[in-house]
């Protein structure tokens, strides 16, 4: 990638920042790209599979993602730790998902084994628009998170950043590229 900020970066952080930059949809991890070709990529990790202890840092950043500790009235001491929340259902996906978005075919998700590596022919698209907006694509994340992954809800809102985005003009490009 070039020095420049990649045009999709705005898109991607509203994305994996839906519910503010530590937030409880927050991925795990998440990179862009854009390859030798101009395709434009994102790829965010959802590795939160099982409820854990809180460290320091979570429960003094990120709030959102955990339950406080429960203290005994009487005597003040911790009864049971501050806890981060799983975000995606471990009985079904044991070490997770990850979800992918590219400027030609959009968004797609796939199953994570042990080493957090996809299987390659797992990929499934997901019923959203190539530039869907973060919320539509949460809201088809949310069943999928809980171990639905058949019969998602469609969704068909776009992206519509506050300011004029030049994502939305390089996508549009790239169908008329497409269509020839």
């Amino acid at each position: 990638m070039s020095g420049d900020r990649p045009p999709h970066r705005a898109y991607a952080e509203a994305v994996a920042h839906i519910d503010g930059p530590d937030g409880f949809r927050a991925p795990d991890e998440w990179l862009l790209d854009r390859d030798d070709t101009g395709l434009l990529c994102a790829q965010y990790w959802y590795r939160r599979t099982a409820p854990r202890t809180a460290t320091d840092r979570e429960r003094t950043e990120m709030p959102e993602r955990i339950v406080p500790a429960v203290v005994d009235g009487v005597t003040g001491e911790p009864v049971s730790p501050a806890t981060v929340l799983a975000l995606v259902d471990g009985d079904h996906w044991p070490h997770g998902i990850t979800v992918a978005w590219d400027d030609t075919t959009g968004w797609s998700w796939n199953t994570l084994d042990e080493y957090s590596e996809v299987y390659p022919e797992g990929w499934e698209p997901l019923p959203v628009p190539v530039l869907a907006s973060p919320a539509a694509l949460h809201a088809v994340l949310e069943p999928l998170f809980a171990g639905q992954d058949h019969d998602l809800p469609v969704q068909r809102a776009e992206w519509a950043p506050h300011r004029p985005d030049t994502l939305v003009d390089h996508v549009a490009a790239r169908r008329r590229e497409q269509a020839r």
